[in-house]
């Protein structure tokens, strides 16, 4: 009898954790798990859309199994508030992405490593708001958790996003700092670490590119094609290395290898990510831009056009990615003299920048420096100044006033100046120009020659024959190098 006594008990017990073990590894919860991995291996390659709909899926599972405000819940919340943001989805993001956050402090411990992703992607949507502060403040905390735990990975993500962060707000210096802290932070032998360090590479890279600093660009870049050459099989990976190199190129005349490495870029893009993906749509406007520098105008037109096709299917009208694609094709246009089919885009581009930027953004000064050039071929020049000068009071507020970027609005508005007789202005932003231009890339740009001559022109006009004679020699031996060496800037 005594074992009839307890065998009752004893197969309650085993029913009731048989009914718990079901429950948590249940056919749907192992679909919802299966479908949370699939959705992180598309995300990675930028397929949003269809990690949209995995998540969703995900969601509604966990909903049903383990209530609104679960933990579980939460954390499917936030993956799918991520995928949102990337999209585009903005306010819907933001809605899930605050009732994970809420739900995760609530449950979790103040310090708990698993709140590091939940302050990320809490910081990505105050980052989207212009939130700046906020989104800070929550990497910091995030940090700070990491650091208290010793999680070198997680150190590593956040220090990444405080690098992006930084970077959206063009302090740039800052960026640096957390890419290259994210950067010792990875240990050195998982494949995953050597992945996240091959993108981190890319994005110093890309810094340095856009404040013109092209020999430390290449360098970040080369590191990338090397550990991308001898450790990495990652299609993915390698394709954004190869398509920030030819960004690089491109920004240096270097077209021909631009070319290259965009239609590589391209084909192991289209193999991972798809051929209608935003990162292959960004190799697409990499290699419009090359053709446009060897004047193959029709073949840049083709792909620059595909390329705002695929940026406007993915994130609609006010898509950044976008906004660059139109820009582009604007400068095609330029370069062509169809200045009427050049001014609408340009505009479009630059009012779609200030909308997610803001006003005070060096990405829009850029917009604002390219419409400037569009109204002084069209001979509207006082609102071609008024253009070049707010580029330039943007771009000093922003980076300084010791930044190469600016040389570009200083040689524009000096070129306008001298074409109104105002040659002390004139010779004052040439000289500040061509001063930053050497701070940058020196002084062997493709662009170079074309400013020499018109330099050399200026001091002609003001009886300054010894200077324009030394510019006239510099600017006849850039010519015959690029004869020689159409590619080379070296």
């Amino acid at each position: 009898m005594r074992s009839q006594i307890f065998s009752l008990p004893l197969a309650v017990l085993l029913l009731s954790a048989f009914r718990v073990l079901w429950c948590e590894t249940s056919p749907d919860q192992r679909i919802a798990d299966s479908l949370n991995e699939l959705a992180a291996s598309v995300q990675a390659r930028g397929l949003y859309a269809e990690a949209e709909a995995d998540l969703q899926r995900v969601l509604a599972i966990r909903q049903a199994a383990y209530g609104p405000g679960s933990i579980q819940v939460a954390a499917a919340l936030s993956n799918l508030g991520a995928v949102e943001q990337e999209l585009g989805h903005v306010d819907q993001a933001t809605l899930h992405q605050q009732g994970a956050f809420a739900t995760a402090e609530r449950l979790l411990a103040p310090d708990d490593p698993a709140l590091v992703r939940y302050l990320l992607n809490e910081a990505a949507v105050e980052r989207a708001a212009k939130r700046y502060d906020a989104a800070e403040a929550h990497l910091t905390k995030a940090l700070s958790i990491a650091e208290t735990h010793h999680q070198g990975r997680q150190q590593a993500e956040v220090w990444t996003s405080l690098g992006e962060l930084y970077g959206y707000q063009a302090r740039s210096d800052k960026a640096d700092e957390a890419y290259n802290r994210a950067l010792s932070s990875y240990g050195a032998g998982a494949p995953s670490d050597r992945l996240d360090m091959v993108r981190l590479l890319n994005n110093l890279a890309a810094s340095k590119t856009f404040r013109h600093f092209y020999p430390a660009a290449t360098a970040y870049a080369m590191r990338a094609v090397d550990l991308c050459a001898s450790t990495l099989e990652d299609s993915l990976v390698c394709g954004l290395t190869w398509n920030t190199l030819a960004s690089i190129e491109i920004s240096q005349g270097k077209n021909l290898s631009a070319e290259a490495h965009a239609r590589r870029a391209i084909t192991e893009l289209s193999n991972t990510a798809g051929s209608k993906g935003r990162l292959t749509g960004a190799a697409e406007n990499n290699l419009g831009q090359a053709y446009a520098g060897q004047s193959r105008f029709k073949e840049a037109e083709q792909a620059l056009t595909q390329a705002a096709e695929t940026f406007q299917s993915l994130g609609g009208e006010r898509d950044a990615d976008y906004a660059s694609a139109i820009g582009n094709l604007g400068a095609l246009y330029i370069s062509q003299h169809k200045y009427k089919k050049a001014e609408p885009l340009y505009r479009r581009a630059a009012e779609i920048d200030e909308g997610a930027l803001g006003d005070q953004n060096p990405k829009f000064a850029q917009d604002l420096n390219r419409l400037g050039v569009l109204l002084f071929a069209e001979k509207r020049k006082t609102e071609a100044e008024a253009s070049f000068r707010r580029a330039l009071e943007i771009e000093v507020k922003a980076l300084g006033d010791a930044s190469p970027v600016m040389a570009e609005p200083c040689i524009n508005l000096a070129g306008l100046l001298q074409s109104e007789k105002r040659r002390e202005e004139s010779l004052e932003y040439y000289q500040r120009g061509l001063k930053l231009m050497e701070s940058g890339n020196g002084r062997n740009t493709p662009q170079m020659a074309a400013i020499l001559e018109n330099y050399s022109g200026l001091l002609k006009q003001m009886q300054l024959w010894a200077e324009a004679e030394k510019a006239s020699t510099e600017a006849m031996g850039l010519r015959v190098q690029r004869t020689i060496h159409p590619d080379s800037f070296e």
